[in-house]
């Protein structure tokens, strides 16, 4: 019969596969979506509350309106670039809104910067619908803006981009202001009444999702500030349908996000938004073979105007990196949320961004981060293994007590007891064995995280084929090269039993297997620690021979 070790070990690799495919098979987890703040209803000052069904009781509640009627005047598209240090933004007539937001730090696939607006062009009514930071009004939007002007101020540090729209009754302009440090976006909303009686407006802001169309197994996501928690809680999209966030605060956080990119609104210091809800358009896809989309929407809706008014709003619209985020708003460090070992990825993406800093190549980093997490623990790993060999060798005598004593579980233990004392053995040395791995687990757990789910390894190259370190070897070299040298790592360890040394090299298997379609950032990361883990074994062998 196979000792108990075998199974110990069997059991700990069956378990860490099947951890593995739960924790990062599943969504972090989300919260309620609770709203932000205390919030004025009817004059009295009520308690922060969960988002509410919309309901026709009273006007807080009228439905949620998450389509336009624009008016018919057609002009050609004029559009205006903009330059910041950190991102190159267009802006277009139509709609005075922008029609491409693209970061200067962020490339793609063929080269270009990364744009998180998509240009849908408008050429339609439905795709007039689709503009970032378009502003509607119940009855008859204006889409055709005229361009102002464009004010850079160098001591600030800024750039505003100014854009005016008329109706019958009122004028819109809106104030658009870049930073030159920061993702941070503001935007100025102004309305002026043209004569004494204009009609009272109210008026939506449709700030668009992050989504980069080549970015593979992205998602989109709703996130809301929970005032109860004072943090900020993920909400399913589906689940969101038909509920709106109540506010009435300076401070407020209300947004969507992809993978790897964020637009959020971080402050509204006027209290222009009365409350916020998401339009959600699912995509059907057009041809076999295609996969559908979903095209999602942020709605900041005011209160009724019927006088003179300006307000301003700043939003986030940028990556989902730490540094960036708490740079306009700390409370955003919780998108960076990766779990219960959140803590630990952070610390890894720290080590990984300082390691990158000195060496330039995130490949090489993750290189240097493996062997500066494994090699501290090699004398502990060498001891284990020691101990573990030489344990194995008495594995048959051990065995031959155990059935020896079999109807005899106390004259069992009292033998095994003696025997250990004996040869100076500890029970606890399978456990001792496998502590390595134990300490490695959380590790593996963090990286697999960080690496799939880090904006900076996107696109970003290691040597040779390996061009995005975020996605999967696409030639499956490094998966290869990683369960090959599992399995030579288990040729190398003495085995007593030929059916245990089958099924570890089994499960070998099953490990390159499921890393096929892992980050290769992180396969780099386990075959680094597999042949630190083989060096250990030679020089093992040459100290204890």
């Amino acid at each position: 019969m196979m000792d108990k070790r075998f199974w110990l070990t069997i059991s700990l690799s069956i378990a860490t596969v099947w951890g593995i495919q739960w924790y990062f098979g599943k969504n972090i987890p989300q919260g309620d979506g609770s709203s932000a703040g205390p919030i004025q209803v009817g004059g009295a000052l009520s308690m922060p509350q969960k988002p509410s069904k919309v309901m026709n009781a009273q006007d807080f509640y009228r439905p949620l309106n998450t389509t336009v009627v624009f008016d018919q005047e057609q002009q050609a598209v004029d559009v205006h670039q903009v330059e910041t240090p950190l991102a190159q933004i267009v802006f277009t007539n139509q709609g005075g809104a922008i029609a491409r937001f693209a970061f200067k730090k962020h490339k793609g696939k063929n080269g270009e910067f990364l744009s998180s607006v998509n240009d849908y062009g408008f050429l339609s009514q439905e795709a007039k619908m689709k503009t970032c930071f378009l502003l509607a009004l119940d009855e008859a939007t204006p889409f055709v803006y005229t361009f102002e002007q464009e004010v850079r101020d160098a001591n600030k540090g800024t750039v505003a981009v100014v854009y005016k729209a008329e109706t019958s009754d009122w004028i819109l302009k809106k104030t658009y202001t870049l930073y030159d440090a920061s993702y941070q976006v503001d935007l100025g909303i102004a309305l002026e009444p043209k004569k004494d009686d204009a009609k009272p407006v109210r008026v939506r802001l449709f700030v668009q999702s992050p989504w980069i169309q080549e970015v593979t197994e992205n998602v989109h996501g709703l996130f809301a500030l929970d005032a109860a928690k004072n943090k900020l809680e993920k909400t399913d999209l589906d689940k969101a349908a038909g509920i709106a966030w109540p506010w009435n605060v300076e401070r407020p956080l209300f947004g969507l996000e992809d993978k790897y990119f964020a637009h959020a609104l971080v402050g509204d210091k006027d209290l222009f938004v009365q409350r916020s809800f998401i339009r959600d358009l699912k995509v059907v896809p057009q041809k076999v073979g295609d996969v559908g989309s979903r095209e999602v929407f942020s709605i900041f809706e005011s209160g009724l105007h019927d006088a003179a008014g300006a307000w301003t709003l700043s939003f986030y619209m940028g990556p989902k990196t730490v540094q960036d985020l708490v740079a306009v708003d700390d409370r955003l460090d919780d998108l960076m949320s990766f779990g219960w070992l959140s803590w630990l990825c952070k610390l890894l993406l720290t080590l990984l961004e300082w390691l990158y800093a000195y060496f330039g190549n995130y490949g090489l980093a993750i290189v240097v981060l493996a062997l500066a997490l494994r090699l501290p623990l090699s004398p502990l790993s060498i001891q284990s293994r020691r101990k573990m060999e030489l344990y194995q060798k008495f594995s048959p005598t051990i065995q031959k007590i155990r059935n020896k004593y079999k109807h005899d579980l106390k004259q069992q233990q009292e033998e095994l007891m003696r025997f250990h004392r004996d040869h100076n053995l500890s029970p606890s040395t399978p456990i001792f064995g496998c502590l390595p791995m134990l300490i490695q687990l959380p590790i593996l757990f963090a990286l697999f995280r960080v690496l799939g789910n880090h904006v900076n390894l996107y696109n970003a190259p290691f040597y040779g084929w390996v061009i995005d370190l975020s996605s999967k070897d696409p030639y499956y070299i490094l998966p290869v090269l990683m369960g090959g040298s599992m399995i030579w790592q288990q040729l190398m360890t003495p085995s007593t039993d030929d059916k245990q040394r089958v099924l570890m090299v089994f499960m070998s298997v099953v490990f390159m297997v499921f890393f096929a379609k892992a980050a290769a950032g992180l396969v780099i990361y386990w075959l680094i620690n597999n042949v630190v883990t083989l060096g250990e074994d030679y020089l093992r062998r040459a100290l204890y021979r």
